[in-house]
């Protein structure tokens, strides 16, 4: 692929997003409202947005434990 015709994918990606990030701002406008609702401080939009976060962890002992954090709930359900 040439840099032209990745420059025009670009900008065909800036007007028109593809479809799985097309419904991650969906879903993250509805989980807004709703987190939203009778709050006084509600939450912004880019705190839904997965590909929009810039938090990385700084070694890999930290991913570990934010990756163990995540799957915590689903690991009491099944034991």
């Amino acid at each position: 692929m040439s840099t032209q015709e990745l420059y025009k994918w670009y900008e065909y990606y800036n007007e028109e997003p593809f479809l799985a990030d097309r419904i991650e701002v969906q879903l993250a406008t509805v989980c807004q409202m709703v987190a939203s609702f009778g709050s006084k401080n509600p939450p912004k939009h880019k705190d839904f947005m997965l590909t929009g976060k810039k938090d990385k962890p700084k070694d890999g002992k930290e991913f570990e434990e934010n990756l163990k954090a995540m799957f915590m709930g689903v690991a009491k359900v099944i034991k």
